[in-house]
C-alpha cells in the first residue's frame, strides 16, 4: 500500500512540475512591449512626437559633416588647410564622395519625413488629438522643406518626391527627372505654408512651432527672389521675406541671441 502511495505522490509531483513549466512558458512567451508594429504605435500624442524626433537628429549626420566644407570653408570663414573645399578642388574623389554623402543624407531626411506623414495619416489612433496630429505633421513638413531648401541651393534642380510608397509601387523611382529650380522653390513654399497652417504658435521647448516655419519661409523667399535673374531681385519675393521676418520679430516674443566676445 505504501508503495502505491509513494508512486502516486511521485506522479502528482511530476504533473505539478510539468504544469508549472507549461504555465511558466506561457507567462514568458509574451511579445516585447518595445517591439511595436506600425498599427500598435501612433496611439498617443507622445508617440506621434517620438516618431518625429528622429528628424531632429540622425538623418542629417552626413550632411552636417559636409556642409561645413561646402559652406564656410569655401567661403573662407573656416580654415581647413587639407580640405578639398579649402583648395576648391571640386573634381577630386574626396570632394565627390562628400557631396554624394551629403545628397544621400538629405534624401534620407525627405524619405523619413514622407514615411512619418504617411504613418500618422494611416495609423494615428483614437488616443491622439487633432492638435497633436497636426503639430507632428507640421514639424515634419518643416524638416522636409529644410532638406529641399539645402538641395536646391547645392544641387540645383532635383526630383520632387512627395510620397515614397506611391513612388515605389509605381516602379518609376529610377526614371525620375529633375524638377526645375523654380518648381522646387514653389514646392518648398507650399510645404511651409501647409506647415504654418498646422503648427501651434507655441510648441514644447526645443520643438518647431509656427514662427520657426515663418522664419524659414522668409529665408526661402529671400533666396527665391534671385532665381533666374541677373543683377536684380524679384520684388514680390523680397516683400514676402520682409513681411515674414517682421512677423517673427513682432509676434513670436523671441529675441536675438547676443554673444559678447571678450577682448584679447
Amino acid at each position: 500500500m505504501k508503495y502505491f502511495i509513494n508512486k502516486f505522490k511521485i506522479g502528482l509531483f511530476v504533473v505539478t512540475v510539468l504544469s508549472g513549466l507549461l504555465a511558466c512558458g506561457d507567462f514568458l512567451d509574451r511579445p516585447d512591449p518595445s517591439a511595436y508594429t506600425l498599427p500598435d504605435f501612433y496611439q498617443s500624442d507622445d508617440q506621434l512626437f517620438q516618431a518625429v524626433n528622429i528628424l531632429y537628429s540622425s538623418p542629417w549626420h552626413d550632411f552636417s559633416r559636409g556642409w561645413i566644407g561646402v559652406g564656410d570653408v569655401q567661403a573662407g570663414n573656416h580654415y581647413q588647410g587639407g580640405s578639398v573645399y579649402w583648395r576648391l578642388s571640386h573634381g577630386s574623389a574626396a570632394a565627390e564622395e562628400s557631396l554624394k554623402d551629403m545628397s544621400a543624407s538629405l534624401w534620407a531626411v525627405n524619405a523619413r519625413a514622407n514615411t512619418t506623414l504617411e504613418n500618422i495619416n494611416l495609423y494615428a489612433g483614437p488616443g491622439t488629438t487633432l492638435a497633436g496630429r497636426n503639430t507632428a505633421k507640421g514639424e515634419t513638413l518643416v524638416w522636409k522643406a529644410m532638406a529641399y531648401f539645402f538641395m536646391v541651393r547645392i544641387y540645383g534642380g532635383v526630383p520632387i518626391i512627395h510620397n515614397n510608397s506611391e513612388l515605389m509601387a509605381s516602379g518609376e523611382y529610377n526614371t525620375l527627372f529633375r524638377a526645375k529650380v523654380e518648381n522646387v522653390y514653389e514646392y518648398i513654399v507650399k510645404t511651409l505654408e501647409q506647415a504654418i497652417e498646422w503648427l501651434p504658435e507655441k510648441n514644447k521647448s526645443g520643438r518647431i512651432d509656427k514662427y520657426s516655419a515663418y522664419g524659414l519661409l522668409a529665408k526661402v523667399h529671400l533666396a527665391k527672389a534671385g532665381v533666374g535673374r541677373s543683377g536684380d531681385r524679384n520684388q514680390a519675393d523680397l516683400d514676402k521675406a520682409r513681411d515674414y521676418a517682421r512677423k517673427v520679430i513682432n509676434e513670436s516674443g523671441r529675441t536675438l541671441a547676443v554673444w559678447i566676445v571678450p577682448p584679447l
